[in-house]
C-alpha cells in the first residue's frame, strides 16, 4: 500500500515518511502541530472543531491543559508555514468554533515500492531510438545527459532495494585528453552542463552533486569508491574528450560506486562542424525513455558555435573568482552576446559577472549594479524561466537588502528547480537575516547534501546553526570547510565568528592567532580590537584598557578606527561609549539593525536600555527590511 502525500502552496506533508516539507527541504515540526496540519489538510475548505481535534490529540481519560495546548500548537503549526492568523494563507482561526484550512490541497498517493520498481524493469527493457548527429559543442553535452538517463535507469534496478531517498550521481569533471590545454575551458563547461541539465531531470528521484563539489576531484587519484563515499553518492558518471582528425569523441563510464561496478560505458563520435539544434528532440526521448515529465520551458537553441565555445571560456575564468580573471570573464560573455544576440545563459553570466566585481571593485557600485540590471535584464526578456538569470534577480534583491523581495524570488526558482544550489544557498543567507533561522537551518542542510565540498555553503551556512544554538553542528561544517582548505580565510572568520556567538573567548583569541597568521602584514592590526574584546571579556582588562587607548590616541591623527575602538567599547561593556563611537564612524549610515542583532561583538551591551534605544533607532531607518 503506497502512502498519501498533500501538497499545498510550497510544502508538502507526506504520511509516510511523517516529514513536512518545503521546496524539498524538511521543516522541523513536533507531532502535536503536525497531527492538527493532518487533520485540516485531509478536509481542506471544511470547519474542524476544536473538539474534534481534542479527540485526535488527547485520547481515552488523558486529561491536560487542553486549551492552552492546542492554542500553543497551533501557534507553532503556524510558525512552521509562515502563516499568520490576523492575515492567514493557509489557517483561518473560526472564532468559538476551530480552524479551517483554506490553500487548495493537491493529495497525491505514491504506488507500492514493488510495483515502481515493476515499471522502471519494464522500460529498462524497451528499445532507445537514437537521434542524428548535429554540432558536436552544445551535442556534446546533451548526447552525454541521453546517456547519462539511460544508465540512471539500469543503474535503478541495481540499486540495493533498502535505500529509501533519492539516487546521488556525482558527475566528475570531464578529463581533457585533446592535448591541448586550450580545451581545458570545453572540457569543464561540458561538466557544467550536464551537472545543471541533470539536476533538473527528476528533482524527486535523483540529486546531483552541484559543479563547486564535483570539480573538486578534477585529476584525483582516489578511487570511486572512494569519491562515492567522500560525496555519499550512488553512482558516479566518468567522461573524457578526445580530438582526432576533426572529430571529437566523447567517452562516458557510469559506475557503481559501492563496489566500483561498471552498468555501461559508450563512445559518442561528432565532427566539428555539426549543427547543434535538437535539444528538444533528445529531451522528449529522455522523458519517454524514463516516463517522467519534463517541464514545459525550454531554452532557445544557440547555433553559433564560436558563441558557445566564448561562453564555456567565460564560465571557466568566472569560477577562478579573481579580479583578472572575471574581467577576462566579462570580455568573453559580451564576445558570445555579440556573436549570439539571443543568448540568454551569456548575459546571465555577463550579469553575475558584474555582480562579482561588485566587491572587488571600489567607487564603481552604482556603474557596476547598472551594467549588471542591464544584462539581467536582457537575459530575462530572452528566457523568463531561465534559473540563472532568476537567480541573479534574486541576489540583487538580497544586496540591495530587500530581503522579503530576495526570498520570494528565491523560493519562486526552487518551486522549478529545487535542486539548484546557488538558489538554495541564498534562500538559507534570506532567511538568516530575516530571523526565520529554524527554516534557514533546513534550507543550509539541503545545499550542504547536494554541494558537501563547497567552501561558501559550509563556513556561511555555519552562521544560520550558530545562530540558531545549534553550535555543535556550526562547528562541525567549519571541521569541513577546513579540511577542504585549511588557509581558508573565510573558514577561519566564520569559526571566529561561532566562537564569538559561543562566548568562547578563550577558544576565539586562539583562532584571533591562526588567522593573524594568515593575514598579510598590513592587514594584521584588523585582529587587535577583537582580541583586545577577548581579553576584556576574560577578565584581562588592563590590557584590553592600554590598547583601547592606543587606539583613541590614533585616532586623533588616523581616520577609519572608530569601528575598532566600537569593538573594544563593547567588550568592556561600555553601552554609552559603544553608542557614541558607532555614530561618529564614517559609514554609520550603512549600518543596520541587522548588523546591531547579529554581530556578537554588541552581546555585552545587548540589554542596556540605551543600546535597545539606539538599535531601535537605526531600525526605523528601513522599517520594510524586517
Amino acid at each position: 500500500m503506497g502512502s498519501v502525500s498533500y501538497k499545498f502552496g510550497p510544502y508538502e506533508l507526506d504520511t509516510l515518511s511523517g516529514r513536512l516539507t518545503k521546496f524539498g527541504t524538511r521543516i522541523p515540526l513536533q507531532q502535536q502541530p503536525q497531527s492538527i496540519l493532518l487533520a485540516l489538510v485531509e478536509r481542506p475548505g471544511e470547519i474542524v472543531t476544536r473538539e474534534e481535534l481534542r479527540k485526535r490529540l488527547w485520547l481515552g481519560d488523558i486529561y491536560v491543559d487542553f486549551e492552552h495546548s492546542l492554542n500553543r500548537s497551533v501557534n507553532r503549526l503556524r510558525q512552521a508555514l509562515c502563516d499568520a492568523a490576523a492575515e492567514p494563507v493557509f489557517i483561518e482561526t473560526i472564532a468559538g468554533r476551530g480552524y479551517r484550512f483554506i490553500a487548495e490541497v493537491e493529495t497525491n498517493t505514491a504506488p507500492d515500492p514493488e510495483s515502481q520498481e515493476a515499471v522502471l524493469v519494464a522500460v529498462a527493457s524497451e528499445d532507445r531510438a537514437g537521434s542524428g548527429a548535429r554540432r558536436w559543442r552544445v551535442a556534446l553535452a546533451i548526447t552525454a545527459l541521453v546517456l547519462i538517463t539511460a544508465g540512471l535507469l539500469a543503474a535503478w534496478r541495481l540499486r540495493p532495494r533498502q535505500s529509501a531517498g533519492r539516487m546521488v550521481v556525482v558527475i566528475l569533471p570531464v578529463v581533457n585528453l585533446t592535448g591541448q590545454s586550450d580545451d581545458e575551458y570545453l572540457a569543464d563547461g561540458v561538466t557544467e552542463t550536464l551537472i545543471a541539465e541533470l539536476s533538473r531531470l527528476s528533482p524527486d528521484n535523483l540529486a546531483v552533486i552541484a559543479r563547486t563539489s564535483a570539480m573538486k576531484y578534477k585529476n584525483t587519484r582516489l578511487s570511486i569508491r572512494e569519491i562515492g563515499r567522500d560525496l555519499h553518492a550512488d553512482y558516479v558518471l566518468e567522461s573524457s574528450i578526445r580530438r582526432s582528425g576533426g572529430r571529437i569523441r566523447f567517452t562516458a563510464h557510469f559506475i557503481r560506486a559501492s563496489d566500483e561496478t561498471h552498468v555501461w560505458a559508450q563512445d559518442f563520435e561528432r565532427a566539428e562542424t555539426d549543427p547543434l539544434d535538437f535539444e528538444t528532440e533528445i529531451g522528449a526521448a529522455v522523458a519517454r525513455t524514463m516516463q517522467i515529465a519534463i517541464p514545459g520551458r525550454k531554452q532557445r537553441p544557440v547555433d553559433n558555435a564560436d558563441a558557445v565555445r566564448d561562453y564555456y571560456q567565460g564560465r571557466f575564468f568566472l569560477e577562478k573568482r579573481n579580479p583578472e580573471d572575471v574581467q577576462l570573464s566579462i570580455e568573453y560573455f559580451k564576445a558570445a552576446v555579440r556573436k549570439a544576440p539571443n543568448f540568454a545563459k551569456a548575459y546571465a553570466g555577463l550579469a553575475d559577472a558584474y555582480l562579482i566585481s561588485l566587491g572587488q571593485s571600489v567607487g564603481q557600485t552604482d556603474k557596476l549594479l547598472a551594467l549588471g540590471s542591464e544584462a539581467l535584464n536582457e537575459a530575462l526578456r530572452l528566457d523568463p524561466n531561465l534559473t540563472e538569470a532568476r537567480t541573479t534577480a534574486a541576489l540583487m534583491h538580497l544586496q540591495r537588502g530587500e530581503l522579503r523581495q530576495a526570498a520570494a524570488a528565491y523560493e519562486d526558482v526552487l518551486r522549478t528547480d529545487p535542486n539548484y544550489v546557488d538558489a538554495l544557498y541564498g534562500y538559507g543567507l534570506a532567511l538568516q537575516e530575516m530571523n526565520r533561522l529554524a527554516e534557514s537551518t533546513a534550507v543550509f542542510r539541503r545545499a550542504i547534501e547536494l554541494d558537501p565540498l563547497s567552501m561558501r555553503v559550509l563556513a556561511n551556512g555555519s552562521q544560520a546553526f550558530a545562530e540558531a544554538g545549534d553550535f555543535e553542528t556550526a562547528l562541525s561544517l567549519l571541521k569541513r570547510a577546513l579540511a577542504v582548505d585549511e588557509g581558508s580565510q573565510l573558514a577561519h572568520g566564520n569559526l571566529l565568528w561561532v566562537f564569538l556567538k559561543k562566548h568562547d573567548y578563550d577558544s576565539a583569541l586562539k583562532e584571533i592567532e591562526s588567522i593573524t597568521a594568515l593575514l598579510e602584514p598590513k592587514r594584521k592590526d584588523k585582529m587587535i580590537p577583537l582580541a583586545a574584546f577577548c581579553m576584556a571579556r576574560l577578565g584581562r582588562t588592563q590590557e584590553a584598557t592600554k590598547i583601547l587607548r592606543e587606539l583613541e590616541a590614533r585616532s586623533r591623527t588616523e581616520k577609519g578606527l572608530e569601528g575598532a575602538i566600537v569593538i573594544v567599547y563593547a567588550g568592556l561593556g561600555n553601552a554609552a561609549q559603544t553608542i557614541r563611537w558607532s555614530k561618529q564612524q564614517s559609514g554609520f549610515e550603512q549600518i543596520t539593525y541587522d548588523d546591531l542583532r547579529r554581530n556578537p561583538v554588541f552581546d555585552p551591551v545587548r540589554s542596556d536600555l540605551a543600546f535597545i534605544a539606539f538599535a531601535e533607532e537605526v531600525r526605523a531607518r528601513n522599517p520594510h527590511r524586517y
